[in-house]
This record gives structure tokens, sequence and C-alpha cells, in this order.
């Protein structure tokens, strides 16, 4: 890679880390047009089965996958983080290469839960970028104060990105939201699934007659969503979204990359408004994980 002096680093590479965002959104359209298709199928890949304690107090009420959610989906998620994570390095590396007019091996865009962390392991990694992206990237920073969508985001997107790389990839579940519900008059409900990523053979929610019973009539309207667990957001707030978060990427990028050649301006973003998009996959937050 060359750059034509100070102020103008090669015009394709900056393009390419845009097409990097548009990239993942198309990713994402993919996958979500086969999680619907998934969930939409008839006859349905999922039910809803019931176990009665021997008593007849209680009846449990169980997911069954007739058809495992594909692999494939999670494949899908690794190649969306993968270029959205890359997309905020290779801006840092641009940003320095605009900057100093050498092409910088120790770049990276820095993502840190803690203020003495970001200063440690984070801060040398921007070092030769300009005070405007500087600032702002430090405010992005998602320590235990900031509660922005933007801090979840990046906060997401880094520990998605890390685990995909470096362990395992996210493997998908069922999560249910029920708009109604419908028992026996007396009858208590315990909704012990709701909000919960749920894999095949977990238990959805109970139900408690007011007296013992092997019968039980139970009548729910159910959004059945394709999800996954980010135990590392624990206690950090209740859900996000794939959109949202590349809705959030694709504004910082084109915000960084913006700054080229003005450096030292500081910038100011208009961040998009979370929960525009109804998702079918979302990334459940589990307090207390």
């Amino acid at each position: 890679m060359t750059s034509i002096g100070i102020g103008q680093p090669e015009l394709p590479a900056v393009e390419a880390i845009r097409r990097k965002v548009v990239r993942a959104y198309d990713q994402a359209r993919v996958l979500a047009d086969a999680e619907t298709a998934y969930v939409d199928a008839e006859p349905s890949p999922y039910r809803v089965r019931r176990a009665i304690k021997t008593d007849f107090t209680e009846h449990v009420y169980y997911l069954q996958l007739d058809v495992p959610i594909p692999l494939d989906f999670s494949i899908l998620l690794g190649e969306i983080v993968y270029n959205l994570r890359s997309a905020l390095d290779q801006c840092i590396f641009q940003l320095a290469l605009d900057r100093t007019g050498v092409e910088k091996d120790t770049t990276m865009f820095p993502v840190f839960s803690s203020p003495g962390e970001y200063r440690r392991k984070g801060a040398w990694r921007i070092k030769f970028i300009g005070d405007g992206p500087r600032t702002l990237i430090e405010s992005l920073q998602p320590y235990p104060n900031r509660s922005l969508p933007i801090h979840y985001s990046l906060f997401d997107l880094n520990n998605l990105a890390n685990a995909d790389k470096h362990r395992a990839v996210h493997l998908w579940g069922l999560s249910f939201v029920f708009g109604e519900m419908e028992v026996a008059t007396g009858a208590r409900v315990d909704p012990t699934g709701f909000g919960e990523v749920l894999y095949d053979g977990a238990e959805i929610f109970r139900v408690f007659p007011e007296t013992p019973t092997n019968e039980m009539q139970v009548r729910r309207s159910v959004l059945a969503a394709v999800s996954i667990k980010n135990p590392t957001a624990a206690g950090r707030g209740v859900s996000t979204n794939l959109w949202d978060l590349i809705a959030d990427v694709r504004t910082l990028v084109n915000s960084l990359l913006d700054a080229l050649g003005a450096q030292n301006d500081p910038i100011v973003i208009g961040w998009p408004l979370h929960g525009s998009n109804a998702p079918r996959h979302c990334l459940t937050r589990q307090a207390g994980v």
C-alpha cells in the first residue's frame, strides 16, 4: 500500500473499509432471511412438549427441536463480526497513515471496559492519530458508568469477535416472547424460560393448577426468534440486535474515515436510533450469567 502524501491515503483501501461494513450488512440480510425461513417453516422445526409431575401439581413445558438450527448461522455470524471489527481496526491504520505518512504496524481500534486497561493496553494503539478521532474513541470505551447504545454495541462486537476468533463459534438457540397466555382458572404460570436463549430440551415455562390434574389447556400467542447468548455482557442491559450493531459501526466507520485530512477537528456523531428494525435475531444479554 502507498500513500500520496500526508492527508491522502490510498483511496481504494479507504473504500474497501466502507465495503466491509456493506458486506456485513448484506451477510446479515442473508442470515435474517435464513432465520425467518427456519422459524416459519411448515411443519414447524420445533414444538413445545409437556411433562407432568407425578402428583399432577406441576406441568412443565419444554422446547423440542425436530430440526436443528443450521450451523451455517454460526459461520455467517462469525463473518459478519469479523468484517465489522476489521473495518474499525483498518480505520485506525488509515488515520495513522494519513497523519504520519508512514504505515504503522501497531495500530488497532481499542475496546476496553475499564479506564486502567485502556490506558495500559489501548491508548498507545491510537497514539499516531489526530486529536479528533482519539478523543472520540476514548469517549466510546464501554466503561461500567457509560450506557449509551454505542457503548453496548462496541462491547458486544469486541466480545463476539474475540470469542469467534479464539474460542468457538456462537451457537444459536430460540428465544420466546409470549403475547398472550390463557390457562385454566386459578392456575399459575411461572415463565422460567422467558427472555432466555433456549436450546433443545430446555424448559420454557411451568403451570401450577389450582387443584392437581393431569389435564391442562394452554392457549398462547408466541413469537420465536433465533438468538444467541452473550454471557460476557452480563448485567450491562437487556438486549441488543445485529441490525443496531451494524448501524452503529457503519456510522462510526464513516465518521472516522471522513476525518481523514482533518484530524484535529472534533468529531460529532448523530447515532442511529436503536430498535428501529424488528429483528429475527438478537444478542441476548443475561444479567447474572
